[in-house]
């Protein structure tokens, strides 16, 4: 401080600039550091890894990485999303031990929806589980009963 005085230079706008820009960066880097000490516990408590499929933030996708500030999603149109880890509250597993495949079958109206759903049963019940899904999958394929006209 003194030197400054002695080279002319005025002490008390720096002082000023000082009190006012060190809270300004404090509270800027909050939310960095938040990022930085959320991301250190996702992959070490073991919340989330590369390859699941989640819905955190608002946004359901599968997870490609997961990085000390964020995590990487592509949702299910192609879409990439980064969250920051700070905005991660609520985290659901879609695939974590334990999944169900829903496919959804068009079928033109002058088809018989009963025979499309037997035909698919019998689909269903002729593919038996193979590799690595073969002591994974706990039931056949289900086919819920054709939808009654008018609903």
């Amino acid at each position: 401080m003194m030197v400054l005085a002695e080279l002319g230079i005025s002490p008390a706008p720096i002082l000023g600039a000082a009190g006012v820009v060190g809270p300004a960066v404090g509270f800027g880097a909050q939310s960095l550091v938040k990022d930085y000490f959320t991301g250190f516990f996702i992959p070490f408590e073991d919340q989330v890894r590369t390859g699941d499929v989640v819905n955190e933030a608002g946004i359901g996708g599968l997870v490609e990485d997961i990085t000390l500030r964020h995590v990487r999603l592509r949702d299910y149109a192609g879409n990439v999303h980064l969250a920051p880890n700070s905005l991660i509250t609520t985290v659901t597993h879609m695939s974590r031990y334990f999944a169900q495949a829903v496919v959804d079958v068009g079928v033109a109206y002058r088809e018989d929806v009963d025979e499309v759903c037997k035909i698919m049963r019998v689909v269903g019940a002729a593919l038996p589980p193979q590799g690595r899904a073969a002591g994974a999958v706990g039931c056949q394929a289900r086919v819920p009963a054709a939808p009654q006209e008018g609903l």
